[in-house]
């Protein structure tokens, strides 16, 4: 099964705040999909890997996909300013041990 939503998110996102000057980023890349994940970056998402990358990068919206992440690393992620955006899968936040 494929989830679409953390997708249509950060769509949402990026049509809320094209006009702002609001950073989106995302933990992760959206969506397994080169090409897609290249268009979102054209529109201004930065991807990260690791919290450290989010010390090199001001606050913004940060979608959390749907693969999801443990709560320390939500809380560190606060920790630093930057607003969740969770997506998480329902399945995945039903057994957090996934993350």
């Amino acid at each position: 099964m494929v989830s679409i939503e953390p997708f249509n998110i950060l769509k949402k996102m990026l049509d809320e705040h094209t006009s702002q000057n609001t950073h989106i980023y995302s933990y992760g890349p959206v969506i397994h999909n080169p090409q897609v994940v290249e268009h979102f970056n054209s529109q201004g998402v930065t991807i990260i890997h690791t919290l450290d990358e989010l010390d090199t990068y001001p606050p913004g919206e940060l979608l959390i996909r749907s693969h999801g992440v443990s709560e320390e690393t939500i809380k560190k992620i606060q920790e630093r300013g930057f607003t969740i955006v969770d997506s998480t899968c329902p399945y995945v936040k039903k057994n957090p041990s996934n993350c």
